[in-house]
């Protein structure tokens, strides 16, 4: 993965800025009665898997925004995205996205998955206005009481073709 202009691998020492930006998070979450994440997930075992994997990015010289992005074969799949609320509404998330996908055209990505939880609405919004298509819905063993997630994706090939 090259090229992610204004995101950048995250290291273990950037663990505390990782896990009050995760609180925070979590926090946006209850408050917008989003049932995706409770107490337990996500958690810095998570985050430090993420770091160890080399798959979490943080965005800018402020750190206010993280994602992980795993490559498996010629997809990306995303997962944790996290916006601080200190920029909530600035369309933040957007330009993750956004850039994201720029980039997985210039590296021969095929698709990008990402899945949210029913209740994220605005999440759903964002990924449904940039283009991605609804794929699945699925429940997620250990976390059913929360519902079914939903499951989109982004095909670059055919984007391209258009």
């Amino acid at each position: 993965m090259q090229n992610l202009a204004t995101l950048r691998p995250a290291y273990i020492e950037d663990l505390p800025i990782l896990v009050s930006l995760l609180q925070d998070a979590k926090e946006q979450m209850r408050s917008e009665n989003v049932t995706q994440w409770d107490d337990h997930y996500p958690n810095i075992a998570i985050l430090n898997k993420d770091i160890e994997n080399h798959s979490l990015y943080l965005l800018g010289p402020d750190n206010i925004a993280a994602i992980s992005i795993a490559q498996k074969g010629k997809d990306w799949h995303l997962h944790r995205l996290m916006v601080h609320s200190s920029v909530k509404g600035q369309g933040t998330a957007k330009r993750i996205l956004l850039n994201i996908i720029q980039n997985g055209y210039h590296n021969s990505v095929d698709n990008i998955w990402i899945s949210t939880n029913h209740s994220n609405l605005p999440m759903i919004h964002i990924l449904t206005s940039l283009g991605f298509c609804f794929s699945h819905k699925t429940k997620i063993f250990g976390r059913e009481k929360y519902g079914y997630f939903l499951v989109y994706t982004y095909n670059l090939k055919r984007k391209m073709l258009r």
